[in-house]
């Protein structure tokens, strides 16, 4: 059928648009990003903190994330309630992102006169 051709001919790229876009947001934007929370420590604790990260951080949140959706999808949840869900996560997160580099530690080890390594990854 023409319209089931005409809608694949317009999906196509409009997903290839956002598989790119996501790309690179993630390595222009989001591993920079995340690389400059291992610039105040130690060589050694760079390491073992960003593998940690890396793996379960990162996965325990994928976990959770997909787990509550699907969660919510099973209550009956339709597309408003998700996003109003989405943007509760993202404020959450960004609270705890401004909480936490206000942070008396951080200034603590801002202000220490110790050897540090300051290179990103």
């Amino acid at each position: 059928d023409w319209a089931d051709h005409a809608l694949t001919m317009v999906a196509v790229p409009v997903i290839a648009l956002a598989v790119v876009g996501t790309r690179c947001l993630a390595y222009g934007v989001i591993v920079p990003a995340s690389n400059t929370l291992y610039t105040q420590v130690a060589r050694e604790t760079r390491y073992k903190g960003k593998n940690f990260v890396d793996t379960v951080v990162w996965r325990t949140g994928d976990v959770l994330v997909i787990g509550s959706l699907n969660g919510l999808r099973a209550l009956g949840a339709t597309i408003g309630p998700l996003a109003l869900f989405s943007a509760a996560a993202a404020a959450a997160a960004g609270w705890v992102g401004w909480r936490a580099s206000r942070s008396p530690d951080l200034e603590a080890a801002s202000s220490d006169s110790g050897e540090r390594d300051t290179k990103l990854l």
